[in-house]
């Protein structure tokens, strides 16, 4: 995955794995703050292994748990491709 690709991720980016291989989807977006593209501007997938995958679903726990401690609401993942 290219830095630019990195810094424009978005949680909804991820696919778990689901019974298939955990991916990131590389989007093209406009509207980054940081002003980051995706090269070429084609979309594409980056797979990821378990240990990954597992990861970022602590990292999503802990999203959940420190938003439920200062009773922020979590919306739903849009899905933006």
């Amino acid at each position: 995955m290219r830095l630019g690709e990195a810094l424009g991720l978005r949680i909804s980016d991820f696919v778990m794995g689901r019974g298939g291989t955990p991916h990131a989807a590389i989007v093209p977006r406009e509207d980054n703050p940081n002003g980051t593209r995706v090269t070429m501007m084609r979309p594409r997938r980056v797979y990821a292994g378990t240990d990954l995958e597992r990861l970022f679903a602590d990292y999503l726990t802990h999203l959940a748990c420190r938003a439920a401690e200062l009773d922020m609401p979590i919306r739903p993942i849009r899905r933006c491709w």
